[in-house]
This record gives structure tokens, C-alpha cells and sequence, in this order.
């Protein structure tokens, strides 16, 4: 008798818990369910959860034959420790304080760009002959990728006077602007319209590329297109980038690179409260490790892209083209007089006293009294931080003068009713 009478109460302890979770998972749905800003594979996370939760409540109970003023002891703290759990994930996700910088120009939709590391070849590249769609908070822009999986128009067999290459990530891409409004498409549009010889940009810019996948696509896929000028575009993110995947010990011999994504962002990716222990407790960074991997990484950052300027000017020798390095800022770097981070200032400092070229954007925003963060914003879409129409213009004008004296220099020395011919060399 007293044995089934502790087993309907039992039973009468999980209805109640289920109730509980119920109401806790509808209070959860009323709030978010409006902002999507919840999917239901949170919602079916966060039951789950709450579901473990009570049920390892309700075995201890049974399993230690509490008493009644026990029982509701600790019925009432497993019902108030989870209404505290709940109430802080909430708080967390409308604050927004752990939201990655893709969900807040993606309205809330988390996409895991550490899923995408591992890679089946040797290159960070689009599909190829396909159409892109960009949306954000601020924008929505349409892309079209050429057989080469670049953002680019179809390239032409026909190779004109002088030809540029443009490497780089999403800034080279140009995120944030139509595919005609990049800083390579209107320094083209300035060439052409100040030059007496025909000019071609080909954006190789690829969002999330750094400069070690780079350099691999432009020696083994565009180095054929034989250009006069190669821009290597550098910024901050290539730091963090960098430090992350390594150099070039990253292609592996089967044809792969990368590396996998931590098993546990899953979670991260559902749950608020685990990105609080994550950046709060373990003081783990957006790529999900630990500052002392991250620093260690980022000591490596001036080297590993010294390793790609030296390789790009041994193709640049063999091959017949010039190579122009470009560092810009991107609006964190307006927070002080120089760059936000020491190994992008060490950097620079290497490259002024090589023999190769480099322009800094930063100075030429620095021309027009952009010195600090608040002016700054007015070149940068306030939640996805890409550049906007204003940034990529102020890019292309920096450049113009330097790259406009090497269109005319190379006028001047090219027999101009003939396309140069040039095969590359490994």
C-alpha cells in the first residue's frame, strides 16, 4: 500500500514538473516567438533541458524516500532555479550581449562559419556559375559567381592592356554593396575613364578568406590569367584568422583543409547561458578557443603573412607582375590614434622596411578628418561593420593615384596594338 501511494505520488510529481516545463516553454515562445529570434530546435533544446532537469529532481526524491516537507523543499527549489535559468537566458538573448556579429546583421539567425572550416579542397571559393544572396539587417544584395567560384563577372579569354587582381575577404568581396559598387569596381571605372589604355579589376575576394587560402586560389586557379598587378588586401580579421587555422600546414595531402568545429557549439549555438560560461568563465574568443591558443596564433601573424608576400613576389619575378599590399581599417581600429592590435602595426612596420609596396587606408581616411570611432561610423553599416557605399569609395580613391601612374608607366613600355602574352610560372 505505502508503496503505491509513493508511486502515484510519483506520478503526481512528474505531472506537475511537466506542467511547470510546459509553462515555462509557452512563456518562452510568447516572449521570442515574435522577434524571431527563437527556432524551434532552441525550443525542443531548452524542453529537453528543463524536461532532464526535473526528472533528476524527481529520481533523487524517490530515490532517497524524502519526506513530505522535503519533498516540497526541494520541489520548490528545482521550480525557482529553473524560472532563474529561464529568466536569465531571456534577459541574455534580449539584451543581445552574446549574439555573434552574423546574427545581429542576420535579425537573429545564427549561422556557424566555424561548421565551414573544414573543407573538401584546398581553396576558400564560391560554388561556381551560381547566384548568391546576402541578407542582413541593413541590406540585401544579389551576387552572381563566374566558373572560377568568384564574386565576378564571366572574365574575358581576350586579356586586355592591363589587367588587376584583387585579393582579399569580404571587404574585397565587398559585402554591403551591389557586386558593381566594390572599391575594385569603381577604382576599374577611374582607370578607364583617366587612362589611355583598356584596365580590367577581377575581384578574387572571398568572405572569410585570409591570406594563406589567398594566395593558394591565386597560384593555382588565377595565376593563368596573367595580371599586371596583384593587390593583396590585409585587415584586422586576418589576425584573428590567422591564429585560428594556421598557415600553410592547413592543406592537408588528401586534399582537405581546416578544421572541425568544437563538438560542443551546438549547444553554443542554442543556449545563451552556455556562451556566458564560454566568454565569461573560460574567456574564450569568437572562434571558440582559448586566449592562450589565440595567443599564441596571433604571435605567429606577421610571419605567416610574410611566408605569403615572399611567395607572391617569387610568382611576381617569375610571372612579370607587380604586387601592391593594402592594409584598411575596419571601424574597431578608429577606437585609437593607431591600429586596434599590435601584431597589425607590427606588420606594417615589416612591410615599410622591405622592398615591397604598401598603401594604408587608414591615412587616407585620416585626409578627410576621419581620426576617430564616432566620425568613422558614417563609412561602416552600423550592425554588420562592412563598409558602405562611402567606405569602399574612400578604398578606391586611396588607391587610385598609385595604381593609375602604374597603368600609365606600363602604356608607356607596352606595344599597345597587341595583347601581351605571358604564361605563368610555378
Amino acid at each position: 500500500m505505502a508503496k503505491g501511494k509513493r508511486f502515484i505520488s510519483s506520478l503526481l510529481l512528474l505531472l506537475f514538473f511537466s506542467a511547470g516545463t510546459v509553462f515555462l516553454i509557452l512563456s518562452y515562445l510568447m516572449v521570442f516567438l515574435y522577434s524571431k529570434r527563437v527556432s524551434l530546435s532552441e525550443l525542443f533544446f531548452h524542453f529537453g533541458f528543463a524536461f532532464v532537469f526535473f526528472s533528476i529532481g524527481l529520481a533523487l526524491i524517490v530515490a532517497f524516500n524524502l519526506s513530505k516537507e522535503n519533498r516540497i523543499k526541494v520541489i520548490l527549489a528545482l521550480v525557482s532555479s529553473m524560472l532563474c535559468l529561464f529568466v536569465l537566458e531571456i534577459s541574455l538573448r534580449a539584451s543581445g550581449t552574446f549574439m555573434t556579429d552574423l546574427e545581429k546583421g542576420a535579425n537573429g539567425n545564427y549561422c556557424s562559419f566555424l561548421r565551414l572550416e573544414k573543407r573538401n579542397s584546398w581553396y576558400r571559393d564560391h560554388p561556381p556559375d551560381t547566384i548568391l544572396n546576402y541578407f542582413r539587417t541593413e541590406f540585401k544584395f544579389e551576387r552572381n559567381t563566374n566558373s572560377l567560384g568568384l564574386s565576378e563577372r564571366l572574365i574575358s579569354v581576350n586579356k586586355p592592356n592591363y589587367r588587376i587582381i584583387g585579393l582579399g575577404d569580404s571587404f574585397t568581396e565587398g559585402f554591403g554593396v551591389s557586386q558593381d559598387s566594390t572599391w575594385l569596381r569603381k577604382l576599374e571605372r577611374q582607370l578607364n575613364h583617366n587612362s589611355e589604355i583598356e584596365v580590367e579589376t577581377i575581384n578574387a575576394g572571398i568572405g572569410g578568406s585570409d591570406p594563406v587560402y589567398e594566395y593558394q586560389l591565386f597560384k593555382d586557379k588565377l595565376l593563368g590569367l596573367a595580371p599586371d598587378l596583384v593587390i593583396l588586401s590585409i585587415n584586422s580579421s586576418d589576425i584573428g584568422d590567422l591564429a585560428y587555422r594556421g598557415g600553410f600546414e592547413r592543406f592537408r595531402t588528401d586534399g582537405t583543409s581546416g578544421r572541425d568545429a568544437p563538438w560542443w557549439e551546438w549547444i553554443y549555438q542554442l543556449n545563451h547561458l552556455t556562451r556566458l560560461v564560454a566568454h565569461n568563465g573560460f574567456k574564450l574568443n569568437h572562434y571558440l578557443v582559448s586566449p592562450s591558443e589565440d595567443e599564441e596564433g596571433r604571435f605567429r601573424f606577421v610571419q605567416l603573412v610574410g611566408d605569403v608576400v615572399a611567395k607572391l613576389n617569387t610568382l611576381a619575378d617569375a610571372n612579370d607582375f607587380d604586387l601592391l599590399i593594402v592594409v584598411h581599417p575596419t571601424i574597431y581600429d578608429f577606437e585609437s590614434e593607431g591600429y586596434r592590435d599590435v601584431e597589425m602595426e607590427q606588420f606594417i612596420t615589416e612591410v615599410k622596411s622591405s622592398e615591397n609596396q604598401l598603401i594604408d587606408v587608414r591615412h587616407c581616411f585620416t585626409k578627410i578628418d576621419v581620426t576617430d570611432k564616432p566620425v568613422a561610423q558614417k563609412y561602416y553599416w552600423p550592425i554588420d561593420r562592412h563598409f558602405n557605399q562611402l567606405g569602399y569609395n574612400v578604398y578606391a580613391d586611396c588607391l587610385y593615384e598609385t595604381v593609375l601612374e602604374k597603368v600609365k608607366s606600363e602604356a608607356a613600355t607596352e606595344d599597345l596594338s597587341s595583347t601581351k602574352q605571358r604564361y605563368p610560372q610555378p
